[in-house]
């Protein structure tokens, strides 16, 4: 019972909180809905309570016919098929469970017959029907912040509900343990706090990946650390050092003008850095193709690929080298096509550097 208790908490202050974030977060024209809902969230949270007289049931009584009157008056209102097929929805919703709801609460117990712990889950997913029909037939324009809202209170009150019903069904089916209100309010403490430190342990562990793994590139991890890195000032060879790092390459070197700027220390001559610059893109590609002398000295210096940085207009502006990845004698296909995003990337970084100066 104390289970129920919580969970029945729970849905009360998710059905108060649906119904002001509803009436609060409505665009203009939609006022006379939200308040509709508002009202029949404060009847059925009312209703939630285990004491009521026999004033309060027929005030809720007439609280949920009101309410399912307006919503059948909006369903002959409504012109638009896919709104008026949300009304339709909505009707049924609270017809059927919201109607079941008061005949558990309010009529059952007058004949003795007491399953009001069913009514909790009523209201539950009565509001789930709400947030779902709202969202799919639009049938209230909602501000994206209450929209947004509402969204985290819906599925925090899922995954708290659905946590402790597991957490009571393993604890005394499994393991006999009798369940009490204190070891199920620290069992979801614990779990809040867990969830709390998951995205720090995520980062963590995207970090050491990217130095441990051979596998395949993670370029979303790359592209968040180079972004990053474009709001600091920066120099060529930090970031040719950042992508090495991140990206598990043995060398990495920007050319740009008649300077390369590597990751460490590699001789270019002059001679060396134009003919790079003459080297011919592969079609449709960022990539150049390398042959003649450019292609054997490369090869010598474990410089497996060269990219043509481009500016916004698409004109060169230098060349990005890259080096043998750690524990593979090539990049993988899928490394290269995905290359491709980090290769304007870096462009864009050198273009506004060279633009600021």
């Amino acid at each position: 019972m104390q289970l129920i208790s919580l969970i029945l908490v729970i849905i009360m202050m998710l059905s108060l909180a649906s119904g002001i974030i509803i009436f609060l977060g409505v665009e203009k024209g939609y006022r006379l809905r939200g308040a509709m809902y508002l009202l029949a969230m404060v009847g059925f949270s009312i209703m939630l309570l285990s004491r009521i007289d026999n004033f309060m049931e027929n005030i809720l009584a007439v609280i949920w016919l009101f309410y399912l009157t307006y919503i059948a008056f909006m369903v002959r209102k409504s012109k638009k098929t896919m709104v008026s097929r949300g009304w339709m929805m909505m009707l049924s919703t609270v017809g059927i469970l919201g109607g079941a709801s008061v005949l558990f609460s309010v009529a059952l117990p007058h004949f003795n017959v007491h399953l009001e712990w069913i009514t909790p889950f009523l209201v539950w997913l009565m509001i789930l029907g709400h947030y779902f029909i709202v969202l799919k037939y639009e049938i209230i324009s909602l501000k994206i912040l209450a929209l947004r809202a509402w969204t985290y209170a819906i599925f925090g009150s899922v995954a708290i509900i659905s946590y402790m019903l597991i957490f009571t069904g393993i604890g005394t089916g499994l393991f006999h343990i009798e369940m009490s209100g204190d070891i199920l309010v620290l069992s979801l403490i614990m779990i809040i706090i867990v969830c709390m430190v998951l995205p720090v342990i995520n980062e963590m562990y995207m970090k050491i990946r990217i130095f441990i793994s051979t596998d395949k590139l993670d370029t979303v991890y790359l592209v968040k650390k180079l972004n990053k890195l474009a709001t600091r000032n920066v120099s060529l060879s930090e970031l040719s050092q950042t992508l090495a790092r991140y990206a598990r390459f043995e060398y990495v070197g920007i050319i740009l003008g008649s300077k390369v700027y590597g990751s460490k220390p590699q001789k270019f001559s002059r001679e060396q850095i134009i003919e790079i610059g003459l080297l011919e893109t592969e079609k449709d590609s960022v990539w150049l193709k390398l042959s003649g002398h450019a292609k054997k000295y490369l090869a010598e210096k474990e410089i497996i690929r060269v990219a043509e940085l481009r500016d916004i207009k698409g004109v060169c502006i230098g060349q990005l080298l890259i080096g043998r990845p750690r524990g593979k004698s090539d990049i993988l296909k899928a490394d290269l096509d995905e290359l491709d995003a980090v290769v304007n990337l870096i462009a864009s970084i050198v273009d506004s550097k060279e633009k600021s100066k």
